[in-house]
């Protein structure tokens, strides 16, 4: 069975509606707890024109998150997790070769994100 253009849409606007903060966690898959540390707000629109759920820019910034980042000891964040407003993970990016190290206080930012049903 394959999904027609507006199932794919209820979903990820469903999906879209659930998601709401993005977080960030070290290689063991624990949330960091970094002095000034946050999970941030986001939001998404879908695009009817590729079937794609995207994640919005803040306003007036060039990143749909911004995180603070005070480590002590160094810290490596390794994944971006997107939760509920509760807290439920919905979904896990991990970052691979885009691994970030801190050594000193800095800010991570999120560019892009988005969410594709094929």
């Amino acid at each position: 069975m394959a999904l027609e253009d507006q199932s794919k849409q209820i979903m990820l606007d469903a999906w879209g509606t659930e998601a709401v903060r993005a977080a960030l966690y070290d290689e063991n898959e624990t949330e960091l707890t970094t002095s000034g540390y946050e999970r941030q707000a986001i939001s998404w629109t879908y695009d009817s024109g590729d079937v794609i759920l995207e994640a919005d820019l803040i306003s007036g910034e060039d990143y749909i998150a911004q995180f603070d980042i005070n480590p002590d000891p160094s810290i490596t964040v390794s994944y971006v997790k997107y939760l509920t407003d509760t807290g439920d993970v919905l979904a896990t990016h991990e970052l691979g070769n885009d691994e970030e190290v801190y050594n000193n206080p800095g800010t991570f930012d999120i560019l892009a994100a988005s969410l594709e049903l094929v």
